[in-house]
């Protein structure tokens, strides 16, 4: 050392800072690599959160005569179940491969909204609270699975299915619709969007331990 100037580096002498800045662009260059598989593991762990995240908005107890909430009311949990189900994620040593997603599932129509129509004409069967059970899910999947029913129009205009019950008053199970229209009530792309600051402080972490090690 001519001049008597030196660098220290991660505890090293270096004579020449070119060596130094080589070093660090390496590093720089393997850093992504070295994160990507834990950044894979928290990519998974970011979409899971975002389907809890999801459950737990939308786990109000079905109760018969509840309208006009927000939020969507937990039934048999298949349609969240579906959420989870469907995510994916390509962990990888390199940063680049790594690749993840996460849909709707059978909830599409929650969180889009629109106007479900019977095919050919015909008419949806809207079950009614006699036609559910506790958690507010159809006791038979179809409406002729009933025994002694019968259609009649109410007062309103309305075709209601009916089921003669003995001498006991006929019990409306069904309303007949050519169509419905449902609110976009799901809203996993706020939640999705509103989940992105954390895993974006996360990603950048695991960049600068990987740079670190």
């Amino acid at each position: 050392m001519d001049d008597g100037v030196f660098v220290i580096y991660n505890g090293r002498e270096f004579d020449d800072f070119g060596q130094v800045a080589d070093i660090i662009a390496r590093q720089l260059d393997e850093a992504p690599d070295r994160a990507a598989r834990q950044i894979g593991r928290d990519l998974f762990a970011h979409l899971q959160q975002v389907a809890k995240s999801l459950r737990s908005k939308h786990s109000t107890p079905w109760s018969a005569g509840t309208t006009g909430m927000d939020t969507l009311h937990k039934r048999s949990g298949k349609g969240i179940q579906s959420i989870f189900d469907s995510i994916k994620v390509k962990r990888s040593n390199k940063l680049n491969s790594v690749e993840g997603s996460i849909s709707t599932g059978s909830m599409t129509i929650h969180e889009t909204g629109g106007v479900i129509t019977a095919s050919g004409g015909g008419y949806l069967t809207i079950p009614l609270p006699a036609a559910l059970d506790a958690r507010g899910v159809p006791i038979y999947q179809n409406s002729r699975d009933w025994p002694n029913t019968f259609v009649q129009r109410s007062r309103k205009g309305n075709l209601i299915i009916f089921q003669k019950r003995g001498t006991a008053k006929p019990v409306p199970l069904y309303v007949l619709k050519h169509s419905v229209r449902l609110r976009p009530r799901l809203k996993m792309q706020e939640e999705f969007m509103g989940a992105i600051p954390h895993f974006e402080e996360k990603f950048i972490d695991r960049l600068v331990e990987a740079f670190d090690a």
